[in-house]
């Protein structure tokens, strides 16, 4: 009795996540088909003030996904405290992002790497918080972003069989690769 009961737990869930594809795919276009290689993937890791592992994964290709690594690490410069006696604290952030493209077959390939060292100052409970947001466009375009409270923005765009990665930084500066190349 104890299986049955687990079965219709399990057929029901599965019932659920059909209805929830579905709706999706209605939501966003998508004929009868949604590969789970459309979906966007951006994984979080590690917290302020420690630092940051996140990633953004795409599938390029049936056989080549590209995996953009953003490592954020935070270097304690000093504190002060203002006249309301609140603390600020200044850190040196450097962010490295690191591009690379796995094939199969064909193995991983490093297709790029950027630093960037940059300085914010942190008041209160003020902290360095992350936002993500992910985009299909008209035409299928995908968009993947991932922002920093510091002022480091990392935008993945897969158009086709091309993706495209372009980092902002906090001082303006603006890094792009694109895999393959043109």
């Amino acid at each position: 009795m104890a299986k049955l009961t687990l079965d219709k737990e399990l057929l029901s869930k599965i019932d659920f996540l059909t209805l929830e594809v579905n709706s999706i795919k209605k939501l966003i276009g998508i004929g009868s088909f949604i590969s789970p290689a459309f979906l966007a993937s951006i994984q979080l890791g590690g917290s302020f003030p420690r630092g940051f592992e996140d990633q953004i994964e795409k599938q390029r290709t049936e056989n080549c996904k590209v995996t953009v690594d953003v490592n954020v690490s935070y270097l304690l410069k000093g504190q002060t405290q203002n006249a309301d006696g609140v603390v600020c604290t200044r850190y040196e952030i450097t962010t490295r992002i690191t591009v690379t493209e796995t094939c199969s077959p064909g193995g991983s390939v490093v297709k790029g790497t950027t630093t960037h060292v940059s300085e914010k100052v942190f008041c209160g409970t003020a902290i360095d918080e992350r936002n993500t947001g992910q985009t299909t466009g008209f035409k299928g375009k995908q968009t993947d972003t991932l922002t920093y409270g510091h002022g480091t923005k990392v935008t993945v765009v897969k158009d086709g069989a091309r993706i495209t990665i372009t980092v902002v930084f906090p001082d303006g500066t603006t890094e792009t690769l694109s895999v393959p190349e043109s």
